[in-house]
């Protein structure tokens, strides 16, 4: 069963400490009503191109050869599907990828200039199961100005420009099977620009709203700082997070926990399921190129999960 997609009005609407988040569905409706129609928004969508519902390889957008690197992606026991859509300005391409074999995560890669985390895709398609979806930009990293990463709209308006991108929040969402954990896969630039690197994510610096937990005994990459886990709660409510802190960090993994509310939120995909109540979500980040250490770091988060 798939699991209906809190709207951003919706989150809006609930008082900012309301432990409602976590029971939000789209206002009662059937989780198709939570998809607009491929008509609206002057949009179009390929979603169901033919009978089987399955795209092959050479009928997908796939404009920096992601699909060309790993056939698997839309090899047996995959069904791939595409949909193109207009808003807010922007056209859209959101790829889902499902492993008709074995269920499982929601597997979410919002940068398509982040190679090492498809080939991560696809190793953790193969032995986690489950489906993936892949925003597809021609090998950009963003979407004529817009971060599909700072695309989550929970609340304020100003991280989409205006207004909330519901179809898109949809789209990356709404495929994910009831319960099912939601790990992102991403990788970015070493170290810290204007530090000691180019980079924007380390666990040495976790900013205002976040608290860094080295993993205990690290060694390796998994002791790099560009190699850690992400998670985010609501403010006040830290102490949800550790339990699963405890256990990745003693197995030496690095994890970061960002502290979000509908009034400070970054419009991420990881503040975005803190607001929603989306249980559990992670984000696996590395240095651009090493899908090892991501591969590593995976294993050990899907058996703390118990998947």
């Amino acid at each position: 069963m798939q699991e209906p997609v809190p709207m951003p009005s919706q989150i809006r609407a609930l008082p900012r400490r309301s432990s409602a988040l976590v029971a939000l569905v789209c206002s009662g409706l059937a989780l198709a009503a939570c998809v607009p129609p491929s008509s609206s928004g002057g949009g179009k969508s390929r979603l169901f191109p033919n009978a089987g519902g399955c795209l092959t390889a050479d009928q997908l957008r796939d404009g920096d050869g992601d699909i060309r690197r790993h056939p698997s992606l839309a090899g047996p026991n995959r069904c791939v599907t595409e949909q193109t859509f207009e808003e807010r300005g922007r056209t859209w391409t959101v790829q889902t990828i499902r492993n008709t074999a074995r269920s499982g995560p929601l597997w979410v890669l919002p940068h398509d200039d982040e190679q090492a985390a498809v080939e991560t895709l696809a190793y953790a398609l193969e032995e986690y199961g489950g489906t993936a979806v892949l925003v597809e930009t021609g090998g950009r990293r963003t979407n004529r100005g817009t971060d599909p990463n700072r695309a989550f709209d929970a609340g304020r308006s100003r991280c989409t420009s205006g207004t909330p991108a519901t179809r898109y929040v949809a789209a990356i969402l709404s495929q994910r099977r009831w319960g099912a954990p939601v790990i992102a896969l991403h990788t970015n630039a070493p170290g810290i620009g204007g530090r000691h690197g180019g980079g924007s994510v380390s666990i040495r610096a976790p900013g205002r709203d976040a608290t860094a937990y080295p993993g205990t005994g690290a060694s390796g990459r998994l002791a790099s700082e560009d190699s850690l886990v992400i998670t985010a709660v609501l403010k006040g409510d830290e102490a949800r997070a550790a339990p699963l802190v405890e256990r990745l960090t003693a197995r030496g993994v690095n994890v970061m926990v960002e502290t979000t509310s509908a009034r400070s939120t970054d419009c991420s995909l990881s503040h975005y399921a803190a607001l929603a109540g989306i249980r559990p979500y992670l984000n696996i980040e590395v240095a651009d190129g090493d899908a090892d250490t991501q591969r590593r770091m995976l294993d050990i988060v899907m058996k703390e999960l118990g998947e």
